[in-house]
């Protein structure tokens, strides 16, 4: 079974993680100084507030996501996808990685829709967009654009891509050792 399907059998508790980790890292990125007067501390518990909605409204579109997907409806479970992308969450790497994740959620349920064009346009929008430069997030990046240019016929392109993929992770691997 591939990546891709293991993710979708699995919709909620594979793809859960991401949304949550953006929401309880969110909380992190949020006013981090200790309120020294009662204006700052207002402004911190109005602050924590907003996170907490943010976070209600974005687990909401997710299982709603998660519900559209199960039913066989790619694109409105798309379509909720990228409503959390547009949440005016505290701006912060932790946040950025999150939201990629929420990317690559999309980009699954395109490759597992057929989708392999959008899939393409998306895996390299996002490589280009993309602010977590670790050598792991760009290796599952390459190979999930590797299965939407397969998935087009354009095998040396997705070769290309699973080299690139390959590069990295041992690349990787010689920074831990």
């Amino acid at each position: 079974m591939t990546e891709i399907n293991r993710t979708q059998t699995r919709w909620p508790a594979a793809a859960w993680p991401a949304v949550l980790l953006v929401l309880l890292l969110a909380s992190t990125a949020a006013p981090q100084a200790v309120a020294q007067e009662d204006d700052e501390d207002s402004s911190a518990r109005i602050a924590e507030e907003r996170l907490e909605l943010l976070n209600t409204i974005a687990a909401a579109h997710y299982d709603k996501a998660g519900l559209l997907s199960e039913q066989g409806e790619p694109e409105a479970a798309i379509r909720e996808l990228r409503k959390i992308l547009t949440l005016p969450f505290p701006e912060g790497e932790a946040v950025a990685r999150q939201l990629f994740l929420v990317n690559v959620t999309i980009l699954e349920i395109y490759l597992e829709a057929g989708r392999f064009a959008e899939a393409e346009k998306l895996g390299r929008e996002t490589l280009q967009e993309i602010t977590d430069r670790k050598p792991q997030t760009l290796a599952e990046l390459h190979v999930l654009l590797a299965h939407a240019l397969r998935g087009q016929g354009k095998d040396r392109e997705a070769l290309e891509q699973l080299d690139r993929a390959i590069e990295l992770g041992r690349a990787a691997l010689e920074e831990l050792d």
